[in-house]
C-alpha cells in the first residue's frame, strides 16, 4: 500500500508542479509578492498577540488562548476545502475508471486523492501560520520546545480537515449526486466570501473612526478571549500544553494534551483512509450505474413558440440561474 500511495502521489504533485510551471512571469511576480506580504501580515499578527499576552495593548488575556485560537481556526477551516477537495477527486476526476481497474491498493487510491492538494494546504498553512507561532513565541521568550512542536503541530493539522471533510463528501454524494452537490459547493464558497466581506465592513458602517475605545468593550473582549481557554476543545488543550512546554514544564496534563491532539487529527485519517474505502466504493459504482437516460429533442410548438428569439434566451439564462446554485448565488452577491 506504501509504495503505492507513494507513486500515485509522486505523479499528482508532478502534475501539479507542471501545471504551475506554466505561468507567465507577471503571474509569477504576484504571487511572489503575496507571499512576502502574507508572512509580513502573520509576524505583524504574531507579534501583536504576543503583547495582548503581556498586557503592553489595551487587553491582557493568558498566553495559551491565542496558540489555541490558531489551531481551532486551522483545524475546522480546513473542513469545507477538504470537502471540495475529495468531491472533486474522488468523484469528479477523469481517471477514477482507469484507477479502480489498475493493480492498485484500494486504500492506496483514496489516499492518494484526498492527499493529492496536500502540498499547497501545507504551504498556505505554513506561510500563514508559522510565522506568526515564532514571532509569539519571540515575544514572550519561550523556549525551542514551542518552535519545534508547533511547526509539526500545524503540518499535522490539515489532516483532520482533510479526511472530516472527505468523510462528509462520502456520505452527501449518497444523498445527491456529486455534480449537483458540486454546483452547491461553489454557491456557498461565494456566499461565504460575501458574509466575510461584509463582516470586515461593519466596523466602518458602525463608526470606525471613532478615536475612543469605550472600556467596557475592551473588558468583555478581554473575558471572552479568557473564557476560550475553558472550552473542551483539543486544539485549546494543545495551545496550553504548547506553552507549557515552551516555558520547561513538562507536566502529564501537557503529555495528554497533545496525545490526545495527535489521537484527533492523526486517528481520524487513518480512520477514513482504511474504514471508509469501502462506503467510497459503493457510492462511487452508484454514481457511475445511475445516469439519466438520453432524450430526444424534437422542435414542436409550446408556449414561446411565436416570441422573439431574443425573449427566449433571456428567458432560458433566467431559469439557468434559478437552476445553478453558482448563478442564483452570484445574484445574491450582486443584489
Amino acid at each position: 500500500m506504501i509504495a503505492d500511495t507513494t507513486l500515485l502521489l509522486r505523479l499528482y504533485w508532478k502534475i501539479d508542479r507542471r501545471a504551475d510551471g506554466g505561468t507567465r512571469r507577471a503571474s509569477r511576480l504576484i504571487a511572489l509578492l503575496g507571499t512576502l506580504l502574507l508572512v509580513i501580515v502573520s509576524v505583524v499578527v504574531g507579534y501583536l498577540a504576543s503583547t495582548l499576552v503581556s498586557g503592553a495593548f489595551l487587553i491582557q488575556v493568558p498566553a495559551e488562548v491565542l496558540p489555541g485560537i490558531m489551531f481551532t481556526v486551522i483545524l475546522f477551516g480546513v473542513v469545507f476545502l477538504g470537502f471540495s477537495q475529495a468531491l472533486q477527486a474522488l468523484y469528479l476526476s477523469d481517471d477514477m475508471e482507469k484507477l479502480q481497474v489498475a493493480p492498485l491498493h484500494p486504500q492506496a487510491i483514496m489516499t492518494a486523492k484526498v492527499l493529492s492538494r496536500t502540498p499547497s494546504t501545507i504551504s498556505f498553512m505554513f506561510l500563514a501560520a508559522i510565522p506568526a507561532l515564532i514571532a509569539f513565541g519571540i515575544g514572550l521568550g519561550l523556549g525551542l520546545a514551542f518552535y519545534i512542536l508547533g511547526i509539526l503541530l500545524v503540518l499535522i493539522t490539515p489532516l483532520f480537515g482533510i479526511s472530516f471533510g472527505a468523510l462528509i463528501a462520502i456520505f452527501m454524494v449518497r444523498l445527491l449526486p456529486a455534480r449537483r452537490l458540486n454546483e452547491w459547493v461553489g454557491a456557498a464558497s461565494i456566499v461565504i466570501g460575501l458574509l466575510l466581506s461584509m463582516i470586515f465592513a461593519i466596523p466602518s458602517m458602525m463608526g470606525g473612526g471613532q478615536t475612543q475605545i469605550d472600556q467596557d468593550i475592551l473588558r468583555s473582549a478581554e473575558t471572552f478571549l479568557a473564557h476560550l481557554a475553558d472550552l473542551p476543545l483539543p486544539s485549546m488543550w494543545v495551545g496550553r500544553a504548547l506553552v507549557e512546554f515552551g516555558k520547561g514544564q513538562m507536566v502529564a496534563s501537557a503529555f495528554g494534551s497533545l496525545g490526545t491532539y495527535l489521537l484527533i487529527t492523526v486517528g481520524l485519517f487513518l480512520i477514513t483512509v482504511f474504514l471508509a474505502n469501502r462506503l467510497y466504493t459503493a457510492g462511487w459504482l452508484r454514481m457511475q450505474s445511475s445516469g439519466a437516460p438520453m432524450e430526444d429533442i424534437h422542435e414542436r410548438p409550446g408556449l414561446f413558440g411565436r416570441n422573439s428569439l431574443d425573449f427566449m434566451l433571456g428567458y432560458k439564462d433566467w431559469l439557468l440561474r434559478v437552476r445553478d446554485p453558482r448563478l442564483l448565488a452570484t445574484l445574491f452577491s450582486s443584489v
